[in-house]
């Protein structure tokens, strides 16, 4: 279970809610919840950049259709990780999910949409309607964009597009996985200068790039840094490239 969702459970048997809208989060509870939601937002980073390096073995193998729903996951893990890094979380109450803001007094809002995946990046856009994180990709929002591909690859199409390689990792495959990774890298620091991360041929695996980077500078502005087991970092040594391993962890 996500640590804060058990969090707000205890906090329901202790004051005795019978009914989500009574609940009222009271000082004396913020701290602990912050911290068990920062917690939450350690795994969800984790989670992203594990999918992240999954994809690139896929792309580097051949797997196009799996890459791209690995891509889009890491940005529904991005955006969770964002949120809870910015004090606000998706909890599950009686088989409901709402959304809490860590703040003396904050309610239990509904979250709207019909998944959590659709809860959690409508919460994003709600809450971070002037990020340039949802600059459109071809007129869509990117993270429906994201969410369009892996939708054609898991359910549009009869079967996966492989042999063939789709569009959107093009430029990937022409110029090779570590070569696109320190392209990207370098246009996110470039003074936020996004010439090529919103573009559709690009969008795929820069954007998600771009997240990463993101949740690890909310990380190591809100706390001292990453908290990770020297087991996940075997993992993520094995499973991502080291740009990714030297540049996220």
């Amino acid at each position: 279970m996500h640590r804060a969702t058990d969090y707000i459970h205890k906090l329901f048997k202790i004051n005795n809610y019978d009914d989500p809208i009574y609940f009222s989060l009271e000082e004396s509870a913020v701290g602990h919840l912050g911290g068990e939601l920062y917690l939450d937002s350690l795994d969800y980073y984790y989670s992203a950049l594990l999918s992240v390096g999954d994809a690139l073995n896929g792309i580097a193998r051949g797997r196009y259709s799996w890459s791209i729903v690995m891509l889009y996951y890491s940005t529904f893990y991005c955006a969770r990780a964002i949120l809870g890094l910015n004090s606000y979380g998706l909890v599950a109450v009686e088989s409901k999910e709402y959304l809490i803001e860590v703040r003396d007094g904050q309610k239990l809002q509904k979250a709207h949409g019909h998944t959590t995946h659709d809860r959690v990046l409508k919460a994003f856009v709600e809450k971070f309607k002037n990020s340039m994180l949802l600059t459109e990709v071809n007129g869509d929002c990117s993270f429906w964009w994201m969410k369009n591909r892996r939708n054609e690859a898991n359910y549009k199409n009869s079967r996966f597009i492989e042999p063939e390689v789709p569009e959107y990792f093009y430029h990937i495959t022409k110029y090779g996985i570590e070569t696109v990774i320190l392209q990207y890298f370098l246009e996110h620091c470039n003074n936020n200068k996004y010439e090529l991360t919103f573009q559709p041929e690009h969008a795929a695996l820069a954007f998600p790039l771009l997240l990463l980077k993101r949740c690890r500078d909310a990380i190591y502005r809100n706390r001292k840094g990453l908290e990770v087991s020297e087991e996940h970092l075997d993992l993520c040594k094995q499973n991502c490239s080291m740009l990714l391993f030297e540049y996220f962890l």
